[in-house]
């Protein structure tokens, strides 16, 4: 049985600090999220680091590997990115180096070669938030052949039982394999230290359609 003042105690100390940091961790939370919704997209030199790996057999035609041309497409959104890939003329157009969509915030090409490892570094472009990896591979690239990674927001926390929280685009380092007829593999790389939280977004990969924004 608990002793009347040390139950007393609880009641009148105790409880409504439990009650105040119960109150202070949601509230935490949603300012969270809050610095996330608004967090701004400046350009960064070099904020985008992609590894590619090229197998011995990649983009097979007729039992022989070739070159393969990879596009990385910068949006400010995924819809915008899923209007382009969906459009096999726009999506020709950026194959042929033809302009871009208003949607479309920059383009780059590069070309692999069967068995190459190349590590791109690029700049991301002011309002940036998405990225598609496009590997051309014949006839004509599908699902398969692309992927999509967000730009992870990193969020920063300062004072204790009320925290004040700060949110900046962090960069986005990707690791994707090319392999004889599809891309087998495409996942980010988690540089975010101790002191910060890491929200990658949207990360679709081949394997993995449609993950929750």
């Amino acid at each position: 049985m608990i002793p009347r003042n040390r139950f007393a105690f609880w009641l009148v100390f105790m409880l409504p600090l439990a009650v105040t940091l119960l109150a202070g961790c949601a509230e935490s939370t949603q300012q969270e999220k809050q610095a996330i919704a608004e967090v701004t997209a400046p350009f960064a030199a070099s904020a985008i680091t992609l590894n590619l790996t090229a197998e011995p057999q990649l983009n097979l035609w007729n039992e022989m590997s070739n070159s393969c041309t990879v596009l990385v497409i910068q949006a400010a959104n995924n819809p915008a990115l899923d209007k382009i890939l969906d459009d096999p003329m726009q999506l020709k157009s950026l194959f042929n180096g033809a302009g871009t969509a208003d949607e479309i915030l920059q383009v780059d090409r590069y070309t692999v070669m069967p068995g190459q490892k190349n590590t791109l570094h690029i700049d991301r472009a002011e309002k940036t938030r998405n990225i598609a990896i496009v590997a051309g591979y014949f006839p004509f690239p599908s699902k398969k052949h692309m992927a999509h990674f967000a730009i992870p927001v990193a969020t920063r926390s300062h004072g204790w039982i009320s925290p004040q929280w700060q949110a900046q685009l962090a960069p986005l380092q990707a690791n994707i394999t090319l392999g004889g007829k599809a891309l087998v593999k495409a996942e980010t790389v988690n540089l975010s230290d101790d002191n910060e939280n890491a929200d990658a977004g949207d990360n679709r990969s081949p394997d993995s359609e449609k993950t929750a924004d």
